[in-house]
């Protein structure tokens, strides 16, 4: 399974297990919920920065860290890189959706590249 990575809001009347991510702060993975064998992986081509793999924990194109302080998810494979969400929103079914990409972390507006990991 190899598709783009977006990040859309739902609301909690609304189960969106098919768009929701878990970062693991242990194992640097981002996997997803509904396909637990899953995971995002940093790998750009001409569509989209990010894709869903194969979960593999040997593999640094799928591990990034979460840096409490900041608020930063940070790429292992581009260090001064932040998962972000980019500043175009677009309406998709009853929700709004934004593309993920790598920006540069000092560069970027905390709006965009700011996330809350819960336990």
């Amino acid at each position: 399974m190899e598709d783009k990575i977006t990040y859309k809001n739902c609301s909690q009347s609304y189960k969106c297990g098919d768009v929701q991510f878990q970062f693991e702060v242990e194992t640097g993975l981002i996997r997803s919920v509904a396909f637990a064998e899953y995971c995002m992986a940093f790998a750009p081509n001409d569509q989209t920065t990010f894709a869903l793999e194969t979960c593999d924990l040997t593999n640094s194109i799928q591990a990034f860290t979460f840096e409490t302080d900041t608020g930063w998810i940070k790429s292992s494979v581009e260090k001064t890189q932040c998962l972000a969400v980019e500043g175009e929103s677009r309406l998709v079914g009853p929700f709004m959706s934004r593309e993920l990409t790598l920006l540069p972390c000092a560069d970027t507006s905390e709006r965009f590249i700011k996330w809350v990991v819960l336990p």
